[in-house]
């Protein structure tokens, strides 16, 4: 199967513990890939180790207070520079040999 329009990036998730209130966030890494049938797919990692979507039930994470699994929400989405654009401020072909 050919996967197609692949993005990666990291999600800062927030954490919201509903027995104690406590907070903390944690950043994953992410990669988004649409199928050529049109389907996405987000693939999650945290501390070099795959991971569950951190926003279901499946991949709730601990409270480090209380230790009750808790689903966090998104609180940021940054994704990574395409390898093939070039670094902001870089000389283009055409600049560099006027």
């Amino acid at each position: 199967m050919t996967v197609m329009n692949i993005k990666t990036g990291s999600d800062l998730v927030e954490f919201i513990c509903p027995s104690c209130s406590a907070r903390w966030f944690r950043e994953y890494g992410v990669r988004y890939c649409e199928e050529p049938d049109g389907d996405t797919r987000d693939y999650y990692w945290w501390n070099d180790l795959p991971a569950l979507p951190p926003f279901s039930a499946e991949g709730a994470v601990e409270c480090p207070q209380c230790g009750t699994r808790t689903a966090g929400r998104l609180a940021r989405r940054r994704f990574a520079e395409s390898p093939s654009a070039p670094p902001p401020g870089a000389a283009t072909p055409s600049a560099a040999t006027a």
